[in-house]
């Protein structure tokens, strides 16, 4: 396959080259990286060594991040080669690790070479001449003594991840619930839509997919060789071969696949690859076959690129552990093969096909999978959505188990109990019975009913190597999900720190001083093996739960750890429940605020914990020895300097500031997390597995007094100096203009105003605050003062007349409206309307300025308040509450200035006049050519007749059509008889030549 030229990101720094757009991505997605597309374009390459150039003459050239890994993996010796002394290298240090910076397409490769080849004597080195220099290939001599392997892998190992995960050990990280992503909602409701179940109540349901299949390329060739591979390595291996024949046979004999024998291809197919993973350790299944559907179809692309992640909807292990520990009598099992026991739908198995042989030279057959397979990116999420989906099906019929499908379940794990024997069986019962309604068997049952030992126990088998990644390697297999070797853990996590600031390479073997260390932590490590943590929290029949939690700091770490005391009578029992560390970060950080981060550790963990134990807590108890940090907690966030008031906002958040508590340091188990503690001194430690002394007693709750004269304790806080104003009254107009100016909503100006009055009251009495929300009375009061303050500038005149008894000064807007002012101050319309029923805000309106910015933004608010209404509802809502002076003519501005209205005001047909008729247009006599029309009824009454009513008379009027001359006659009644009197009256007065036309 031909991979079009491909430039990195760094070579464009390097090179400056132009990168432009192609239309091609698909060749390299075997990459595992997003490519940008360019257009094509020319572009010169200049080597770096010497003076001469390539020219890419209309070169397709991809962009990504990231070509590839370094290259060579480690430094090579060459002291030995005898290279040439009169050639120039294209690359000089070859054998030096390093990035690769262009990628050249082998379409274009020899393009690049040039005459000239030489090999390197007492070796298998070759260089080649080219356009840059002579280009070395081939392979160095292996040191004797050593030998090589050649092995296949289909693993890329990305390096800059791990660097990303590994510093997450020390960032100031907090423990969040996750957010369901966009992807997990559309996969549960493509789960709702298309799940369904058979007769016998098994689970249908269809692989979530964010690709139509179609895309898929051709895939049996890879599966094929997959297969031939893993027969060769099975003819070497009769054990695994039995193994794996028995695996298969069984897997067709319980019908969870089936023989295809219809040999035509379907348009839509992929075949899974398999191979066959040996654990000697297992008791029951011993070999199984995993199938990968992250195997490239022929156009790059898998199943497992088309599918859809939901994640798991089970409760992490975290919480199903606290709980575990709650019980008197356990119990553990697991589903048997819970993966195929949920069926696919029938369309979709052929997206699920296998080949497989009996013996190495038998004929392949294809197979389609009929149940879920392992492997497929939507199968944890599939089976674990199935059991929630169970519950809701049908466990109405069955309490108990309802609640332990939901949050006891990790995977087809369940870890679950009860206080007696008797709930314990029942819940046993009901769970057997609740999975077989869906096909689904529980198997492998345990339980510390008949047991003696009842604790938890640790098995660690460290690698003797030591490497930075042996080092990793080692602290991840201590499997300590609740922290119960958390100060050994943070020895190793500091530990790796400091390799981290060395900046050795992750192969590299350690210096001697750090391997030594290393050598005898790894040694101390085997302590932890016979290590027995009682696994029951509670004593018998508890009457009260408290809830207890510990911090603390130093420079390298800091942690938080939490137990939890139960009560019954006179005795009282502590148990370690769980705890958390993290390593400070790399950049310096005083160690108060590395102890503050310590305390919203715990805020978080204890919160954690509540939730996932759902036990009823009587008391929280959170215990700290830095005065400092306790002193924070009983400050507001806002009194408080940046970092260290989002950090305390957050613990009150989770916590009361009535819970946390002063302890001294050496009763506080949590300062063994930051210091750390070797391995076979934890085990003894009574302060790290029960606490302190004083929590196995009924103690009186101490108080804290925070030192607060500590000068870091009062660099924290924000400092306030006080400000005197001096406000004149030309100042306060100004102070009106600028409110006003502040914005184009009255609304908006109404509350600015209210919270500045809200202000002025809590600095004038600081016992009685106001907080919230404003109210409709604040809101009252600041729109009143705004417009008194605008009235007593606008109708300074007039309201000085009136305060005086005086009348309204002629010439004045105000005079017809007979105002008066009101008790607050406000000038409102006398009116007509005292004896009206309506209210006094209704019958006197507030008086508006013209003109005025106020009167203005009123205006807009109700513009926009009643939709844009129009000038004429405009002035109606308006007039509602105020009257404004000129007000029809500023709600015709308000409505024409309005943008909004202006681009939706809809454009008026003008229909287009015909032409005019010859008689309007031909000379003639007048009245040649006339219409007629009649106007009325008019009311007239003869003048020499009395007490005559008045009878109906009508107008007829006759029009000229060239002169427009009119000429009326009075008709008495509309019948025809009358109208034939009127026309002869015409005729006998105009002629009787004419055309008159009837409308």
């Amino acid at each position: 396959m031909s991979i079009p030229a491909l430039q990195s990101d760094s070579a464009s720094s390097v090179l400056n080259l132009i990168d432009t757009t192609y239309e091609c991505v698909r060749s390299l997605q075997t990459l595992g990286y997003e490519v940008e597309q360019f257009a094509e374009s020319e572009n010169a390459i200049k080597n770096r060594h010497f003076q001469s150039y390539g020219r890419l003459h209309q070169k397709n050239r991809l962009s990504c991040g990231k070509i590839t890994g370094i290259t060579p993996s480690k430094c090579l010796d060459i002291s030995s080669l005898n290279l040439p002394p009169n050639i120039t290298l294209a690359d000089p240090h070859f054998h030096k690790p390093g990035k690769i910076d262009l990628l050249l397409g082998n379409e274009y490769f020899c393009e690049f070479l040039r005459p000239g080849q030489c090999r390197v004597p007492n070796s298998q080195l070759i260089l080649q001449n080219s356009v840059f220099g002579f280009l070395a290939s081939g392979r160095l001599n292996v040191t004797r003594g050593q030998s090589s392997r050649v092995i296949q892998c289909k693993l890329i190992a990305n390096l800059e991840d791990l660097h990303k995960d590994m510093t997450k050990f020390w960032e100031l990280e907090k423990i969040e619930k996750p957010i369901k992503s966009v992807e997990e909602e559309k996969c549960e409701k493509h789960f709702l839509k298309t799940y369904s179940r058979n007769s016998d109540g098994r689970y249908i349901v269809q692989l979530p997919r964010k690709k139509d299949p179609e895309c898929l390329g051709e895939s049996k060739t890879s599966a094929l060789g997959s297969l031939n591979s893993l027969w060769r390595r099975l003819s070497k291996n009769p054990e695994l071969l039995s193994l794996y024949r028995d695996f298969m046979q069984e897997y067709e004999a319980l019908g969870h696949t089936e023989l295809v024998t219809d040999n035509n291809e379907p348009s839509t197919s992929y075949y899974l690859p398999h191979h066959g993973v040996f654990k000697p350790d297992k008791t029951s299944t011993k070999l199984r076959v995993v199938f990968n559907a992250s195997a490239l179809s022929s156009n790059g692309l898998s199943l497992n690129d088309i599918q859809m992640n939901g994640g798991l909807t089970q409760e992490d292990l975290f919480s199903i552990m606290l709980r575990f520990r709650n019980h008197k009598f356990v119990f553990s099992a697991d589903i048997r093969k819970m993966y195929r026991m949920i069926l696919v739908d029938p369309q979709l198995r052929d997206l699920q096909r296998i080949v497989r042989k009996n013996g190495e030279n038998d004929t392949v057959k294809t197979y389609k999978l009929n149940t879920v397979t392992y492997g497929i990116t939507s199968a944890p999420y599939l089976v674990t959505r199935v059991l929630h989906q169970l519950v809701k099906d049908e466990g109405q019929c069955f309490p108990l188990p309802a609640t332990v499908m939901d949050s006891d379940f990790y995977m087809d794990d369940v870890l679950t109990g009860g206080d007696s024997l008797e709930e314990v069986r029942e819940l046993q019962i009901q769970l057997i019975r609740l999975l077989a309604r869906s096909g689904m068997e529980l198997h492998k049952w345990r339980t510390n009913a008949s047991n003696l030992r009842n604790c938890f126990s640790f098995k660690v088998l460290p690698s003797p190597q030591n490497t930075k990644r042996a080092v990793l390697s080692n602290i991840a297999r201590v499997f300590d999900p609740l922290g119960l070797l958390g100060p050994v853990i943070t020895v190793a996590k500091i530990f790796l720190q400091r390799l981290w600031k060395l900046k050795i390479d992750w192969n590299d073997s350690l210096p001697e001083r750090e391997a030594e260390e290393w050598e005898r932590f790894l040694n101390s490590l085997h302590s932890i093996n016979q290590l027995c943590i009682s696994r029951h929290v509670l004593c018998e029949f508890p009457e009260k739960l408290e809830v207890h939690g510990f911090a603390d700091a130093l420079e390298r770490a800091y942690g938080a750890v939490v137990y939890l005391k139960s009560s019954a009578g006179e005795r009282n029992c502590v148990r370690l429940l769980c705890s958390k560390s993290r390593v400070a970060p790399l950049k310096p950080i005083s160690v108060p605020k590395l102890e503050l981060c310590a305390a919203l550790l715990l805020a978080q963990l204890v919160k954690r914990v509540l939730c996932a134990i759902k036990l009823k807590i009587n008391d929280i108890y959170l215990w700290y020895d830095s005065t400092i940090v306790l002193a924070w907690i009983q400050h507001e966030p806002w009194e408080l300097k940046t970092f260290v008031a989002n950090r305390i906002a957050a613990i009150q958040e989770l916590t009361k500031k009535e819970q946390w508590f002063h302890v001294s340091s050496g009763n506080n188990p949590a300062d063994l997390l930051p210091r750390g503690l070797a391995p076979e001194k934890l085990c003894n430690n009574e302060l790290w597995w029960t606490g302190p002394s004083f929590l196995q007693a009924d103690f009186p709750v101490p108080m804290s007094t925070p030192n607060s004269n500590d000068d870091v304790y009062l660099s924290e806080l924000k400092t306030s100096k006080p400000i005197f104003l001096t406000i004149n009254a030309k100042e306060k107009e100004l102070f009106i203009d600028c409110l006003l100016s502040v914005t184009n909503s009255y609304l908006k100006l109404i509350r600015v105003m209210s919270f500045i009055f809200r202000f002025i009251f809590n600095s004038r009495n600081p016992h009685s605050l106001r907080s919230g929300p404003l109210t409709g009375d604040e809101l009252k009061v600041a729109s009143e003062y705004l417009i008194k303050e605008v009235q007593v500038r606008e109708f300074s005149k007039e309201i000085s007349a009136l305060k005086k008894g005086n009348s309204i000064p002629k010439g004045s807007n105000l005079r017809n409206l007979n105002p008066f002012i009101v008790s607050n101050g406000i000038l409102r319309v006398g009116g007509r309307l005292e004896y009206s029923n309506l209210t006094d805000n209704q019958k006197h309106l507030i008086i508006l300025p013209k003109s005025h910015r106020l009167a203005k933004l009123i205006f807009v608010y109700f513009h926009l308040k009643n939709l844009h209404v129009g000038p004429q509802g405009l002035l109606f809502a308006v007039r509602q509450k105020f009257w404004p002076i000129h007000g029809r003519n500023l709600s015709r501005k308000i409505v024409n200035d309005c943008i909004t209205c202006f681009r939706n005001k809809p454009v008026v047909a003008n229909q287009i006049m015909g032409n005019l008729p010859a008689e309007r247009i031909t000379p003639t006599f007048p009245f040649n050519v006339c219409g007629v029309d009649f106007i009325g009824p008019l009311f007239a009454k003869p003048v020499a007749q009395r007490r005559i009513t008045a009878r109906k008379m009508y107008v007829a009027i006759f029009v000229c059509f060239v002169t427009k001359a009119v000429h009326f006659e009075l008709v008495t009644d509309l019948i025809n008889e009358a109208f034939i009197a009127c026309l002869k009256r015409f005729i006998a007065r105009r002629g009787k030549k004419f055309h008159c036309l009837f409308r």
